[in-house]
């Protein structure tokens, strides 16, 4: 299935968790976007447009790290992120998870799945910025943003890829998967 490409038949949205139980059969494919903790952010916009096509979508977010930049934490993003892709019709996973833990991938993946099934498309939005030159960027600051930006990515990647690996039916039994890895000038 494509992005355009619209499903044959759509279960009733929700944003509501789906507590300790499988994941209701669906036929519309699973993206797991992160970095959708801003309304007016690029995750946002992904994770809309996926939905109105047709995504069922999980996304992640991460509170602490927006309440420390510039622009602040808008209360309640996540909740009204979720409302705004159940109401184009999506089933809604939303994770607060900082990413550098080294098992965040796995209990990303776990609760995206559990709530909504395989994860068919990985999107990867999310970033540290630094704001500052390379002469005043301290060390601790250089090291979150690598492990952000780049050790976070590598391991959901490998992540996704290994729910892949050998198993049948993987992917949502399209035997295919999608990943979409974006940066901007301020993660490099």
């Amino acid at each position: 299935m494509t992005i355009n490409e619209q499903p044959s038949a759509a279960p009733e949205p929700t944003s509501e968790p789906v507590p300790e139980q499988a994941a209701p059969e669906s036929a519309r494919p699973v993206a797991l976007i992160t970095g959708v903790g801003r309304s007016i952010g690029i995750g946002a916009g992904i994770a809309r447009q996926l939905a109105a096509s047709g995504w069922d979508i999980a996304f992640t977010y991460w509170t602490p790290y927006d309440r420390r930049m510039e622009w602040g934490a808008e209360d309640g993003a996540a909740a009204a992120i979720a409302k705004q892709l159940a109401d184009a019709g999506a089933r809604t996973a939303a994770i607060e998870a900082d990413l550098t833990g080294p098992d965040a991938p796995t209990r990303i993946f776990d609760e995206a799945e559990q709530r909504l099934g395989p994860v068919t498309a990985l999107v990867l939005s999310h970033a540290e910025s630094v704001d500052s030159g390379l002469l005043d960027t301290t060390v601790e600051a250089f090291d979150r943003h690598f492990a952000v930006n780049t050790r976070a990515s590598w391991l959901l990647i490998r992540e996704y890829g290994l729910r892949f690996r050998g198993e049948p039916g993987a992917g949502g039994g399209t035997g295919t998967g999608r990943i979409v890895a974006l940066t901007s000038d301020h993660t490099v």
